[in-house]
């Protein structure tokens, strides 16, 4: 697999810069408890938004419903294929965010 996006949910809702394909990106993630999921925002330097509270699901990259270019396929995936959705028990265990990796 490709390099992922390490994230310690314990930071919760967390902030941070990442660099891919030249640009620098702010990833905002937060974790609905009531109904056990993840969401992220997105916006690039220039403060651009790309996305905002995009529900992050198994095998389907960021942004996917939205054709943006420029945006590398950031995707939600585990390695060994067992998860079948992502929860707070295997979100950063099992499921990590890889890049340029397509879901499938």
């Amino acid at each position: 697999m490709s390099s992922y996006i390490s994230i310690d949910k314990r930071n919760i809702p967390i902030k941070f810069d990442v660099r891919l394909n030249k640009i620098t990106f702010t990833f905002e993630v937060h974790y609905n408890a009531s109904f056990d999921f993840f969401t992220v925002a997105v916006s690039d330097s220039s403060g651009t938004v790309w996305t905002t509270g995009e529900k992050l699901v198994l095998n389907k990259p960021i942004l996917s419903t939205q054709s943006y270019l420029g945006f590398p396929s950031v995707t939600p995936m585990d390695p060994t294929g067992k998860e079948t959705e992502i929860t707070w028990s295997n979100f950063n265990v099992t499921v990590f965010l890889y890049v340029g990796v397509a879901g499938e």
